[in-house]
């Protein structure tokens, strides 16, 4: 949700002809930077439906300023956003794909989906809820070959909030290797690169891959894309029976 590079962007596709540009939000939940991106995009947010930011898509300007830091963004182009991963049936299989890739002997194994986790103990709640939903899905699409799946955040950035977590996370590692068995610890983030070596140091586990690079990555971000795509051609037909029922 940087600026100058959502600017570098939209100035490319200008040179190259488009008329449009979805832009998709690659973060853990659908209401990660989603403010951040509709105010770029110059979206109206006072005027946004209650509840709003528990669905992807969205609203955008056609033609108008991008505002955040820095001034705005100037652009003919007509742009939506889109994304966040949530509980979409994509990660989950991918989850699914990612934990299977480092097991050995599923009946024995004891998946642990970790997710980045934030500081405010409600908004929290609601990654846990997204991590069950997770769970849930990954039960049915087979992940039920394994003796059990839990979930946990980190809320790494949060020095206050972490430590319980840290604790709550090795002692499911530590309750997973009861009667010979193992953990399987599982980013449940768009890549790998989370402290997961750090915080259970000591411990034995075996650490899958995140989201991305994975088959089932490219078709949820192109799942992203066609949802953008419905949503610009949406509104270009409404603006178009508006100037028509305007001339009228």
């Amino acid at each position: 949700a940087d600026r100058p590079t959502i600017e570098t962007a939209l100035k490319r596709l200008e040179a190259r002809g488009m008329r449009a540009a979805v832009i998709v939000r690659v973060f853990g939940r659908e209401d990660s930077f989603r403010s951040t991106i509709e105010k770029l995009l110059g979206m109206d947010l006072e005027n946004r439906e209650p509840g709003s930011h528990a669905h992807h898509g969205g609203h955008t300007g056609h033609g108008g300023h991008m505002m955040m830091g820095g001034g705005p963004i100037h652009t003919p182009l007509l742009v939506t956003s889109t994304g966040g991963l949530g509980d979409h049936p994509l990660f989950a299989e991918g989850l699914l794909a990612r934990a299977r890739e480092v097991s050995t002997d599923p009946a024995s194994e004891t998946v642990i989906l970790v997710a980045h986790g934030v500081g405010n103990d409600d908004v929290n709640d609601y990654w846990l809820t997204l991590l069950d939903n997770l769970a849930a899905q990954i039960r049915v699409l087979g992940g039920d070959e394994f003796r059990a799946i839990e979930v946990a955040t980190w809320r790494e950035d949060w020095p206050d909030k972490r430590d319980e977590w840290v604790e709550r996370v090795r002692a499911m590692v530590e309750t997973a290797q009861a009667d010979g068995g193992r953990a399987l610890v599982v980013p449940a983030r768009t890549n790998s690169g989370g402290p997961e070596d750090e915080f259970l140091e000591g411990l034995e586990y075996a650490l899958a891959d995140g989201f991305a690079p994975h088959p089932l990555f490219t078709r949820w971000v192109d799942a992203q894309i066609r949802d953008g795509m419905a949503i610009l051609t949406d509104r270009e037909t409404a603006a178009v029976a508006h100037r028509e029922h305007s001339d009228y």
